[in-house]
């Protein structure tokens, strides 16, 4: 993240977008976190048909953020916000530091994606935990204030930010499954569970 540009992201978001679209007629996008704010920022841009949001970030949730980029050449790094997660054992594989670059990126996207929302026309459905110690809820409150159609919000009321590695990973995905069949998506062979990637078994048996 130190060394690539908001714009990056969102280009790297778009290339995707466009091999998807070769192959399927309908494309719906989803994010965690910033992924949250890429995911917006997509969708104003090209044709979306749905959008599915976890404890998405669209305001600063650090005061020194607007500032970081000025802040970074005398303090590179700070500590890292990973695995903010409720459930035992589970580990997102984080950076044990964040760098000032970055973070100064991430204002960046978030101050974009608030400014493009009038476009965004898609349904929007937010997952949000009721306790998260990295995004705040001045980010949810936003978007359910300036998205039109007022997006639907869903609780999950024991989950972290990390919330798809979290104890509400399988609310998620079954009603992520659920919200794209109601909105026109054909949904043919979905797993029962949410899926688990072998890292993070291991964390939880380590």
């Amino acid at each position: 993240m130190s060394t690539r540009t908001w714009q990056e992201w969102a280009e790297a978001v778009d290339q995707a977008y466009w091999r998807l679209r070769k192959t399927s007629e309908r494309v719906a996008v989803a994010g965690l976190s910033m992924g949250g704010a890429l995911a917006l920022l997509l969708a104003a841009r090209r044709r979306v048909d749905a959008i599915l949001l976890v404890n998405p970030g669209v305001v600063d949730p650090m005061g020194l953020m607007p500032i970081a980029r000025w802040l970074a050449p005398l303090l590179p790094a700070v500590k890292g916000v990973g695995d903010d997660i409720a459930r035992p054992g589970v580990s997102e594989g984080a950076y044990p530091e964040a760098p000032l670059k970055g973070a100064a990126q991430l204002h960046l996207l978030m101050k974009q994606a608030r400014k493009v929302l009038p476009a965004v026309t898609a349904p929007v459905r937010i997952y949000r935990s009721l306790t998260d110690h990295v995004v705040t809820d001045a980010s949810h409150e936003y978007l359910m204030a300036h998205l039109r159609p007022e997006p639907e919000l869903v609780p999950l009321p024991s989950s972290y930010h990390v919330a798809t590695l979290d104890h509400d990973a399988q609310t998620i995905m079954s009603g992520s499954l659920e919200f794209l069949a109601s909105h026109g998506f054909r949904i043919e062979d979905a797993p029962e569970k949410a899926p688990e990637c072998p890292e993070h078994a291991a964390g939880r048996n380590s």
